[in-house]
């Protein structure tokens, strides 16, 4: 059985799981996002990941998700839940928005945090 990873080793990992989505669709508009289905894929697995991971700290630390609503932890893992059981019928349109919205977003404020928890330790 794996152990489970911490706390910060979680929001290192969403910070950069969004990074490897902007180095997929640097460069990339919608019309060229619905082309590329090498990009699709790849979008779609680094949004699980970070559904995963974002479920791992909600186990890990129930009270997270309060204490830091700009995480989009819940979110998150609905999206992860919708990609990876979605049997065929992913929209696109919503991982697009989730690439480039959600996901930077999500990653800048687990870089906040991480950065917040170092320099309280």
């Amino acid at each position: 059985m794996n152990q489970p990873r911490s706390l910060d080793e979680l929001l290192e990992n969403i910070v950069q799981w969004a990074g490897r989505i902007e180095s997929y669709i640097t460069r990339m508009d919608f019309d060229a996002f619905m082309r590329n289905q090498m990009a699709q894929d790849a979008v779609i697995r680094c949004l699980e990941v970070i559904g995963e991971a974002s479920q791992q700290i909600l186990k890990l630390a129930p009270d997270f998700q309060a204490e830091h609503p700009e995480l989009e932890l819940r979110q998150a893992y609905r999206a992860r839940n919708r990609t990876a059981h979605g049997y065929g019928s992913v929209n696109l349109e919503t991982v697009w928005r989730s690439a480039t919205e959600a996901a930077p977003r999500m990653a800048a404020a687990a870089l906040k945090i991480c950065n917040e928890r170092r320099e309280g330790s």
